[in-house]
């Protein structure tokens, strides 16, 4: 949550610009600032391949090698499985930033 004081309030007149709250659970899933499911070639995976094969018979184009989006997939699936069973029990907090 963001929370930005407007001109007139007496938070804003003593120097306070923004106030930020968020949870930490966050940082669990984020590995060497790589995310989960990041790769954009992921949505290949959601489209018929027969639609691809016709696009790019009439657009041109490289196509997408799907055996290695769907190991991408896998791989990020197994990352989230490992890290929220890793995660279990834990107690995350919210950090303030100022």
């Amino acid at each position: 949550m963001n929370l930005t004081p407007n001109q007139m309030n007496l938070f804003r007149r003593g120097g306070l610009i923004y106030s930020q709250l968020y949870a930490s659970n966050e940082e669990i899933f984020d590995a060497a600032k790589t995310f989960p499911f990041d790769n954009p070639a992921l949505e290949a995976l959601a489209v018929d391949p027969y639609l691809t094969k016709a696009t790019q018979m009439v657009v041109g184009g490289r196509g997408i090698n799907l055996g290695k989006v769907g190991q991408s997939y896998l791989r990020s699936r197994d990352r989230i499985l490992q890290i929220l069973q890793t995660s279990m029990g834990k107690s995350y907090g919210v950090r303030e930033e100022h």
